[in-house]
């Protein structure tokens, strides 16, 4: 039986051991199939985006995971999208950039600016020590950043500073963009909200992606019927939800 088991994980996925003082305080399993099968699915949602609507913008708010970084990096390289990266993290932007340019893609912008729905001064907390796991981890949400800092053990490293917040709407404003083909956020906890606010302005994304992982249950819900009625169609993920415009169905 662990033959069995070790030879389905070495072909579907892996498994991910966390670790607190030298022991292992959860394991789980990520399905690689599941992953193909998303990228898959919002890589084909592109194309119909490139071909029947004609590409507009991609708008990316913050850093992105490892994974979410990896696939949006890949599109745009791939398809050389006409693309607006926002981050409030200077060095972060700095390296995304570099990244992108080195590999000749020449439809780039970049906003360095700290995303809230609120506009005004406000906190960004992260970790003052470049040996953690998360040392290029920020947010504006304290109690997700918090959350997460109690998680790891990690409470006695959290410092902040201040900074000024801009809403989303009113960078795409002054962007002066009216339609946006892809739209990518993750915002530590801040995710919704800035959704929201944009959704105000009734610019609706054709490809929305937002990570959930610090919202309940209730609040997912609330998300997905509110775009449910703006005709959206839902795809769930392991971390994220991509809402698609009904006109690509």
């Amino acid at each position: 039986m662990k033959n069995r088991i070790k030879s389905f994980l070495s072909r579907n996925g892996l498994v991910i051991h966390r670790k607190k003082a030298g022991q292992v305080y959860n394991c789980e399993f990520a399905d690689l199939s599941l992953q193909s099968r998303k990228l898959a699915f919002l890589e084909l949602s592109i194309i119909h985006e490139i071909t029947v609507n004609g590409w507009s913008q991609l708008v990316a708010v913050g850093a992105g995971g490892p994974e979410t970084a990896d696939f949006l990096e890949r599109f745009i390289i791939k398809y050389d999208l006409n693309s607006l990266l926002i981050d409030g993290d200077e060095k972060s932007l700095k390296e995304k950039v570099t990244r992108l340019r080195s590999a000749n893609c020449t439809n780039i912008k970049v906003q360095q600016a700290w995303l809230s729905d609120q506009e005004g001064s406000s906190e960004v907390f992260y970790f003052n020590s470049s040996d953690t796991v998360l040392a290029g981890y920020t947010s504006i949400d304290k109690n997700s950043f918090l959350n997460t800092a109690r998680s790891l053990g990690l409470t006695h490293l959290v410092s902040s500073s201040q900074v000024q917040t801009v809403k989303l709407s009113s960078l795409i404003l002054e962007k002066d963009i009216s339609r946006i083909s892809l739209l990518i956020i993750d915002a530590e906890g801040l995710d919704i909200s800035i959704l929201k606010d944009l959704l105000s302005t009734q610019i609706l994304p054709s490809i929305i992606v937002v990570e959930f992982l610090a919202y309940s249950v209730e609040e997912l819900l609330d998300l997905t019927s509110m775009l449910s009625s703006q005709n959206y169609i839902v795809y769930p993920d392991i971390s994220d939800v991509i809402f698609i415009k009904n006109s690509l169905s």
